[in-house]
Protein backbone atom coordinates (compact mmCIF):
# COMPACT_ATOMS: atom_id res chain seq x y z
CA UNK A 1 0.00 0.00 0.00
CA UNK A 2 1.21 3.52 -1.14
CA UNK A 3 1.59 6.17 1.65
CA UNK A 4 -0.13 8.75 1.58
CA UNK A 5 0.72 12.13 0.26
CA UNK A 6 1.54 14.98 3.34
CA UNK A 7 0.52 17.54 0.07
CA UNK A 8 -3.50 17.97 0.92
CA UNK A 9 -2.45 18.87 4.65
CA UNK A 10 -0.22 21.18 3.45
CA UNK A 11 -2.94 22.09 0.86
CA UNK A 12 -5.35 22.71 4.29
CA UNK A 13 -3.01 24.48 6.29
CA UNK A 14 -2.33 26.88 3.37
CA UNK A 15 -5.69 27.58 2.86
CA UNK A 16 -6.47 27.89 6.53
CA UNK A 17 -4.04 30.64 7.29
CA UNK A 18 -5.28 32.33 3.83
CA UNK A 19 -9.01 32.13 5.11
CA UNK A 20 -7.58 33.65 8.55
CA UNK A 21 -6.03 36.48 6.90
CA UNK A 22 -8.76 37.41 4.45
CA UNK A 23 -10.99 37.43 7.91
CA UNK A 24 -8.70 40.24 9.27
CA UNK A 25 -8.25 42.29 6.33
CA UNK A 26 -11.86 42.27 6.02
CA UNK A 27 -12.57 42.44 9.87
CA UNK A 28 -15.54 39.81 9.79
CA UNK A 29 -14.56 37.46 11.59
CA UNK A 30 -15.78 37.26 15.48
CA UNK A 31 -13.42 34.35 16.09
CA UNK A 32 -11.26 34.79 18.95
CA UNK A 33 -8.35 32.46 19.84
CA UNK A 34 -8.86 31.24 23.48
CA UNK A 35 -5.52 29.42 23.63
CA UNK A 36 -4.02 32.86 23.12
CA UNK A 37 -2.80 35.62 25.31
CA UNK A 38 -4.47 38.95 24.35
CA UNK A 39 -3.08 42.95 25.42
CA UNK A 40 -5.52 45.05 27.37
CA UNK A 41 -5.46 47.50 29.64
CA UNK A 42 -6.90 47.45 32.92
CA UNK A 43 -9.80 49.98 33.86
CA UNK A 44 -11.20 48.76 37.33
CA UNK A 45 -9.83 46.52 40.29
CA UNK A 46 -12.20 45.48 42.93
CA UNK A 47 -11.05 42.95 45.87
CA UNK A 48 -12.64 39.57 46.00
CA UNK A 49 -13.36 36.98 48.67
CA UNK A 50 -12.19 34.07 46.50
CA UNK A 51 -8.93 35.55 44.51
CA UNK A 52 -6.33 37.06 46.50
CA UNK A 53 -5.76 39.83 43.96
CA UNK A 54 -9.10 40.51 43.23
CA UNK A 55 -10.29 41.02 39.71
CA UNK A 56 -10.19 43.58 37.22
CA UNK A 57 -12.52 44.87 34.60
CA UNK A 58 -9.83 45.17 31.13
CA UNK A 59 -10.29 46.98 27.81
CA UNK A 60 -8.54 45.31 24.87
CA UNK A 61 -5.61 46.98 22.89
CA UNK A 62 -5.93 47.08 19.60
CA UNK A 63 -3.03 46.30 17.80
CA UNK A 64 -3.95 47.58 14.52
CA UNK A 65 -4.49 51.09 13.20
CA UNK A 66 -7.63 50.58 11.78
CA UNK A 67 -8.80 47.38 14.00
CA UNK A 68 -8.75 46.48 17.68
CA UNK A 69 -6.97 42.75 18.60
CA UNK A 70 -10.63 41.19 18.68
CA UNK A 71 -13.84 41.85 18.36
CA UNK A 72 -14.32 41.21 22.16
CA UNK A 73 -14.15 45.30 23.01
CA UNK A 74 -13.73 44.17 27.20
CA UNK A 75 -14.80 42.07 29.98
CA UNK A 76 -15.24 42.44 33.24
CA UNK A 77 -14.63 40.72 36.49
CA UNK A 78 -11.60 39.17 35.09
CA UNK A 79 -9.32 37.28 38.18
CA UNK A 80 -6.00 38.25 38.41
CA UNK A 81 -3.33 35.84 38.40
CA UNK A 82 -0.20 36.26 40.89
CA UNK A 83 3.17 35.61 39.46
CA UNK A 84 3.90 33.38 42.25
CA UNK A 85 2.38 31.50 44.87
CA UNK A 86 2.19 33.70 48.07
CA UNK A 87 2.48 36.59 46.14
CA UNK A 88 -1.09 39.30 45.92
CA UNK A 89 -0.93 42.64 44.30
CA UNK A 90 -3.15 45.81 43.33
CA UNK A 91 -2.81 46.91 39.93
CA UNK A 92 -3.01 50.62 39.07
CA UNK A 93 -5.90 51.90 36.68
CA UNK A 94 -4.38 52.11 33.07
CA UNK A 95 -1.75 49.22 33.74
CA UNK A 96 -1.30 47.18 30.29
CA UNK A 97 -1.41 43.46 31.04
CA UNK A 98 -2.52 39.89 29.69
CA UNK A 99 -5.55 38.30 29.02
CA UNK A 100 -5.74 34.83 28.91
CA UNK A 101 -8.26 31.94 29.27
CA UNK A 102 -7.51 28.54 31.50
CA UNK A 103 -7.48 25.32 29.15
CA UNK A 104 -9.12 27.50 26.33
CA UNK A 105 -12.10 27.80 27.94
CA UNK A 106 -13.66 30.99 27.50
CA UNK A 107 -15.74 30.97 30.93
CA UNK A 108 -12.08 30.82 32.27
CA UNK A 109 -10.61 34.17 31.61
CA UNK A 110 -7.47 35.45 33.67
CA UNK A 111 -5.47 38.30 34.06
CA UNK A 112 -1.41 37.83 34.02
CA UNK A 113 1.61 39.47 33.10
CA UNK A 114 2.56 43.27 32.54
CA UNK A 115 3.53 44.60 29.50
CA UNK A 116 5.53 47.98 31.56
CA UNK A 117 2.69 50.30 31.59
CA UNK A 118 1.32 51.15 35.22
CA UNK A 119 2.19 49.72 38.27
CA UNK A 120 0.99 48.38 41.79
CA UNK A 121 -1.05 50.30 44.43
CA UNK A 122 -0.15 47.34 46.89
CA UNK A 123 1.92 44.49 47.15
CA UNK A 124 2.03 41.99 49.51
CA UNK A 125 3.70 38.54 49.71
CA UNK A 126 3.17 36.06 52.15
CA UNK A 127 5.81 33.33 52.83
CA UNK A 128 7.76 31.42 55.96
CA UNK A 129 11.33 33.41 54.51
CA UNK A 130 11.75 35.78 51.88
CA UNK A 131 15.23 36.35 50.88
CA UNK A 132 16.53 39.39 48.69
CA UNK A 133 20.15 39.34 47.61
CA UNK A 134 21.50 41.78 45.28
CA UNK A 135 25.23 42.38 43.51
CA UNK A 136 24.54 46.53 43.94
CA UNK A 137 22.97 49.09 46.11
CA UNK A 138 19.38 48.62 46.67
CA UNK A 139 17.34 51.13 47.65
CA UNK A 140 13.33 51.00 48.67
CA UNK A 141 11.78 54.33 48.20
CA UNK A 142 8.38 55.10 49.94
CA UNK A 143 5.96 57.76 48.34
CA UNK A 144 4.51 58.02 52.40
CA UNK A 145 8.18 58.98 53.83
CA UNK A 146 8.63 55.87 56.23
CA UNK A 147 9.10 51.96 55.90
CA UNK A 148 7.07 49.43 58.06
CA UNK A 149 8.62 46.52 59.29
CA UNK A 150 6.62 44.62 61.80
CA UNK A 151 8.16 41.70 63.44
CA UNK A 152 9.06 40.58 66.18
CA UNK A 153 12.80 40.82 65.64
CA UNK A 154 14.38 42.33 62.91
CA UNK A 155 18.03 41.55 61.91
CA UNK A 156 20.15 44.07 60.09
CA UNK A 157 23.65 42.81 59.12
CA UNK A 158 23.65 39.08 58.98
CA UNK A 159 21.44 36.84 58.33
CA UNK A 160 21.41 35.25 61.85
CA UNK A 161 21.57 38.81 63.60
CA UNK A 162 25.02 38.37 64.85
CA UNK A 163 26.08 41.80 64.29
CA UNK A 164 24.89 44.06 66.80
CA UNK A 165 23.65 47.47 66.11
CA UNK A 166 22.62 50.53 68.04
CA UNK A 167 21.16 53.58 67.76
CA UNK A 168 23.71 56.41 66.52
CA UNK A 169 23.03 58.60 69.60
CA UNK A 170 23.58 56.37 72.11
CA UNK A 171 26.70 54.75 70.27
CA UNK A 172 28.05 58.47 70.07
CA UNK A 173 27.18 59.38 73.84
CA UNK A 174 29.17 56.09 74.93
CA UNK A 175 32.37 56.67 72.87
CA UNK A 176 32.27 60.08 74.63
CA UNK A 177 32.20 58.80 77.84
CA UNK A 178 34.86 56.63 76.82
CA UNK A 179 37.07 59.13 75.73
CA UNK A 180 36.59 61.22 78.57
CA UNK A 181 37.65 58.71 80.79
CA UNK A 182 40.86 58.36 79.12
CA UNK A 183 41.08 62.21 79.57
CA UNK A 184 40.89 61.81 83.15
CA UNK A 185 43.46 58.41 83.11
CA UNK A 186 45.90 60.62 81.50
CA UNK A 187 46.05 63.52 83.55
CA UNK A 188 46.17 61.29 86.20
CA UNK A 189 49.20 59.66 85.33
CA UNK A 190 50.97 63.26 85.50
CA UNK A 191 50.09 64.10 89.29
CA UNK A 192 51.12 60.07 89.65
CA UNK A 193 53.58 58.49 87.19
CA UNK A 194 53.17 55.18 88.70
CA UNK A 195 49.64 55.22 87.03
CA UNK A 196 51.28 56.13 83.67
CA UNK A 197 51.23 52.49 82.36
CA UNK A 198 48.11 51.88 83.37
CA UNK A 199 46.76 54.66 81.76
CA UNK A 200 49.10 53.81 78.44
CA UNK A 201 46.92 50.58 78.59
CA UNK A 202 43.67 52.31 79.01
CA UNK A 203 44.35 54.92 76.24
CA UNK A 204 45.19 51.65 73.59
CA UNK A 205 41.54 50.25 75.01
CA UNK A 206 39.70 53.23 74.70
CA UNK A 207 41.26 53.70 70.63
CA UNK A 208 39.62 49.67 70.19
CA UNK A 209 36.56 50.40 71.89
CA UNK A 210 35.72 53.45 69.34
CA UNK A 211 36.76 51.81 66.26
CA UNK A 212 34.57 48.90 67.11
CA UNK A 213 31.90 51.12 68.48
CA UNK A 214 32.02 52.68 64.49
CA UNK A 215 30.64 49.01 63.12
CA UNK A 216 27.78 48.96 65.32
CA UNK A 217 25.83 52.24 64.80
CA UNK A 218 22.66 52.80 61.89
CA UNK A 219 21.21 55.69 61.58
CA UNK A 220 17.31 56.17 61.20
CA UNK A 221 16.63 53.20 62.91
CA UNK A 222 13.43 53.19 65.37
CA UNK A 223 12.59 49.83 67.46
CA UNK A 224 9.85 49.29 69.44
Amino acid sequence: MAPRTPYPMHEDRFFTDFKKLVRRVLDDSDDLDFAALYPARIVKWQSSDIFPSGVVDVVFISDDARQSATKVVSINNVPLVPPFPGCSYRPQVGSQCLVGWQGADERLPYVTGWLGLGGTDETNVGSGSVSIKTTSATTINSGLGHVDIVASAVNMGDATGGQTLGNQAFVTAVNALAVAIGVYAAAVAVVLPVTAPAAATLATAISAFSGALATYTTTKTKAT
